[in-house]
């Protein structure tokens, strides 16, 4: 044992994985702490499961105000994020501010761990080296690491490449979404049938159909892939022209009932001035209030969720 790796272990509580690499689990939260003697630095990294951009800045700005870490310092992948620690003088000490400024940030934020490939929430997530790749991994990613061996490898590999999401975790993700977008939907109606301005209110609340089915799937699978996002995309779409016919059918039959009981004695006579109206009045209060209002709100939230993503 270095003297590095024995200050390390005695004053830090890591444990001693491999040469210059160390891991932790703190609270709950999985540290993993790896040592470059050539550049006298230290790579402190915490998994983090699909941390938010504001959540990102708050543990930015910690960082910075206690530690003077730069942002530039500061970096964030899919699931989990690391920071850089030069060795200067009263280095253990900076090490363990950062190990705390860390780990109450993931408490205060709600912030978890999981396997820093794919976000796996399990007991079978555990510190691995494939390849030369160290990280806290599930089964699952430190077999696909190995099927890629034939690939050179290094500490640098892209963490973030994608593993796919298994099939019950996709299957009660894509449930969960499917009852947050019919909820939501009901909302959408309502808007779209009985608010002012529904071409504004409207816009929001189709922007809310897609957000939740997003999110909630996101939420149950703990991560979104190529396959998760288009599957809640037209999951999305397939709510929102559901909601648009309903609400047509509901204009549609209120404006045959108005006709039917003001001027006419029968429906087969107010027939044909309901389809005058319907190809006029009616298509213009349909495409401005229904179909633009739904498709804006679609279009920006899934360029809002694909620009995060």
């Amino acid at each position: 044992m270095t003297d590095i790796a024995f200050d390390v272990v005695s004053m830090t509580g890591f444990n001693e994985n491999g040469e210059n690499y160390f891991s932790s689990k703190l609270s709950n939260r999985l540290f993993m702490l790896e040592y470059f003697p050539d550049k006298n630095m230290f790579a402190l990294s915490m998994g983090a499961v699909n941390v938010r951009d504001e959540k990102r800045d708050a543990l930015r700005t910690v960082l910075r105000d206690e530690l003077s870490i730069t942002e530039d310092e500061v970096h964030f992948d899919s699931h989990y994020v690391s920071t850089i620690l030069h060795i200067r003088d009263e280095w253990i000490e900076v090490l363990n501010r950062a190990i705390q400024c860390m780990e109450k940030w993931a408490k205060n934020h709600g912030v978890f761990s999981g396997c820093f490939v794919c976000g796996l929430r399990d007991d079978q997530v555990s510190v691995r080296e494939v390849g030369g790749v160290r990280a806290f991994m599930c089964d699952a990613c430190k077999a696909k690491l190995i099927s890629q061996s034939t690939q050179k490898l290094s500490g640098t590999l892209d963490l973030s490449a994608e593993v796919p999401v298994g099939k019950s975790r996709f299957t009660s993700g894509l449930l969960a979404a499917v009852v947050a977008g019919l909820l939501t939907s009901l909302v959408l109606v309502f808007v779209l049938c009985l608010f002012p301005f529904p071409w504004i209110f409207g816009t929001l609340a189709a922007g809310l159909v897609v957000n939740s089915v997003y999110a909630t799937y996101e939420r149950n699978t703990e991560r979104m892939d190529v396959k998760g996002f288009l599957t809640t995309s037209i999951l999305s779409a397939i709510l929102l022209m559901g909601s648009v016919a309903f609400c047509y059918y509901q204009l549609f039959a209120a404006t045959f009932k108005e006709l039917n009981d003001a001027q006419y004695s029968s429906a087969s006579e107010a027939f044909p001035e309901l389809l005058q109206i319907l190809s006029g009045t009616f298509s213009f209060y349909f495409i401005l209030n229904l179909i633009l209002p739904v498709t804006l709100g679609f279009v920006s939230s899934l360029v809002f969720r694909w620009i995060k993503r």
